[in-house]
């Protein structure tokens, strides 16, 4: 197996990352500089916050996007006070967000500075670190792909994720989560385990769906027959993140279940459809809906060809989770993006593995 430390490969995965970077960092600056709030407007405050005033004194006057905005208020706000020293978890309360996106702490966590960074600085961190997260990811899909001897086109297919984009765009979780939970299932492959469960532990940190990328890992393990190192990954990753959920349940006073997020698979889908319908473009709504959900059913039947086996199990294991979103994440076409976001550059891995396999077992030799 190559070395890392190996020059192309080196050279090859860091370019790959930084390319993420520079993409990420492009279409933040771009957003901002169409916002009338600048590099603030990236975090799309309602007008309902009732932390409204608190961030305009940190950042200045701000136009509030629409009533309740968006996700990126709460990665802030959260920022700011990641140990709820301040009340703020009550204070956001009417948002009602604020105990489960307290428990999706580490992006906020680190942008933030452990709570100890200003506001400005906490901006400039959210917008590093969302931008971090996608090279992270880039560079890792650029790293499987090499450990698989795939074709040059699959690191760059990657990159076009509309989901993470989004996600670094609105200042969510999710592409910090995609990177390091990639950056895992590489180090996975590369028999580093140890270093495999402390990202996908921080992915799982960062949002708590990235722990189907430890189990991921750990049923490839088991396959493998490493039950003693499957049992560990299947486990570990768990304990950080109950340990914290605990802390944030006692100091916020619970924490929401977000269970109107799961339903009967399939239902979510089809009951959002009308929802597509109905929307304005609708053409667009529907493109990107449609799209998302064939990614998914297409996903399931990615899982079952051969190829790399740990690329298969996170396609399936991901696709299971698309299936059993609710109405509430599949009616905006953009969320379900970007919770899907995992599924793009799994596919994408894992049909080119496919092809590998198809292609070395037609070889004459």
């Amino acid at each position: 197996m190559p070395s890392f430390y190996e020059s192309p490969r080196r050279l090859a995965v860091l370019g790959w990352f930084f390319a993420g970077v520079l993409v990420a960092l492009a279409g933040q600056m771009s957003f901002a500089a169409q916002s009338e709030d600048g590099l603030a407007g990236l975090l799309m405050v309602g007008s309902e916050n009732p932390l409204l005033g608190q961030i305009e004194t940190e950042l200045g006057p701000l136009h509030p996007a629409g009533p309740l905005g968006h996700d990126g208020q709460i990665s802030y706000l959260i920022a700011r006070d990641p140990f709820n020293r301040h009340a703020t978890a009550t204070r956001m309360r009417e948002l009602d967000q604020a105990p489960y996106r307290y428990r999706r702490v580490f992006y906020s966590l680190v942008a933030g500075g452990f709570g100890l960074f200003p506001g400005g600085v906490t901006m400039i961190g959210l917008v590093v670190w969302a931008a971090v997260g996608v090279g992270l990811g880039t560079g890792a899909a650029a790293d499987i792909s090499h450990r698989l001897g795939l074709r040059g086109w699959v690191a760059p297919a990657t990159l076009v994720n509309l989901g993470v984009l989004l996600s670094a765009v609105m200042l969510t979780s999710d592409a910090l989560a995609l990177g390091l939970g990639l950056v895992g299932i590489a180090l996975a492959g590369r028999s580093r385990v140890a270093w495999a469960a402390l990202f996908v532990t921080l992915a799982a940190l960062t949002k708590e769906t990235y722990l189907l990328f430890a189990w991921a890992v750990a049923g490839w393990l088991w396959l493998t027959g490493k039950r003693q190192a499957a049992l560990a990954m299947a486990v570990l990753p768990v304990l950080p993140l109950l340990a914290w959920t605990v802390w944030v349940s006692s100091s916020t006073g619970g924490v929401a279940p977000a269970l109107h997020h799961v339903a009967l698979p399939g239902t979510g889908i089809v009951e959002a459809v009308p929802a597509w319908l109905a929307s304005r473009p609708v053409g667009t709504t529907m493109a990107l809906g449609g799209a998302t959900a064939l990614l998914v059913l297409g996903s399931l039947v990615v899982s079952l060809l051969k190829g790399d086996r740990l690329l298969a199990l996170c396609c399936g294991a991901w696709a299971l989770l698309g299936l059993v979103l609710s109405v509430n994440v599949w009616e905006v076409p953009t969320n379900a993006l970007r919770v899907l976001a995992p599924l793009w550059p799994v596919v994408l891995l894992a049909l080119a593995a496919a092809g590998m396999t198809r292609r070395t077992a037609r070889s004459p030799g």
